[in-house]
C-alpha cells in the first residue's frame, strides 16, 4: 500500500475513459475487505479511466458481479489463501470475466490456484499504481484478442 500511496497518477477526464470495442466504458469489479485500500486502489482505477463497482465480502461480490458484469475482477487478499481460494474458484464459476488475484502472500501460493486456460494472473502487492494499469491493461488485450480469434471469419 506504501506504493500506491507515493504514486501519482494523473487525473483522467471523461476523455481519456477506457472503453470496449462497442464504445462501453470498461469496468472493473473490486474485492477488497480492507477500507483504506479499497478506498486508493478505487480512486486509482477511476482516475486511469475504468468505472469501478466495489465489493468487499463474498455475498456483495457475487451480486455486483452479476449485476454489473464487469468486464474484469480484480481481487484482493483476505489474507486467507483457502478463502481467497474458495471465492476465486466460485467468481470463476460465475464469468467469463479475467480476474487479477493481488495479496502478500508468496506468488507460488496463488499462482498454483489460477485456472489453465484463462487469462486470469497475480500481482503480488505491494505493487505501485503503474504496474497495476499495465496488468489491467494487458489483461483486457489479451482476452479481446482471445474474443476476436473466436469469432467466425467471413
Amino acid at each position: 500500500m506504501q506504493a500506491l500511496q507515493n504514486t501519482k497518477v494523473s487525473y483522467s477526464n471523461k476523455a481519456d475513459h477506457q472503453y470496449d470495442q462497442k464504445g462501453t466504458e470498461r469496468s472493473v469489479l473490486l474485492i477488497e475487505a480492507d477500507q483504506s485500500l479499497r478506498t486508493l486502489l478505487c480512486r486509482v482505477l477511476q482516475e486511469n479511466g475504468y468505472l469501478v463497482h466495489e465489493a468487499s465480502q463474498r455475498q456483495e461480490a457475487l451480486a455486483e458481479l452479476h449485476r454489473e458484469h464487469p468486464d474484469l475482477v480484480l481481487l484482493g487478499s483476505s489474507r486467507a489463501v483457502p478463502s481467497d481460494f474458495e471465492l476465486y474458484q466460485e467468481l470463476r464459476c460465475h464469468t467469463q470475466a479475467p480476474i487479477i488475484m493481488s495479496s502478500t502472500w508468496p506468488q507460488r501460493e496463488h499462482t498454483r490456484y489460477i485456472e489453465p486456460n484463462t487469462n486470469d494472473t497475480y500481482i503480488p502487492m505491494p505493487f505501485r499504481a503503474q504496474q497495476l494499469m499495465d496488468c489491467i491493461s494487458l489483461v483486457l488485450q489479451a482476452t479481446t484478442s482471445n474474443a476476436l480469434q473466436l469469432l467466425p471469419h467471413n
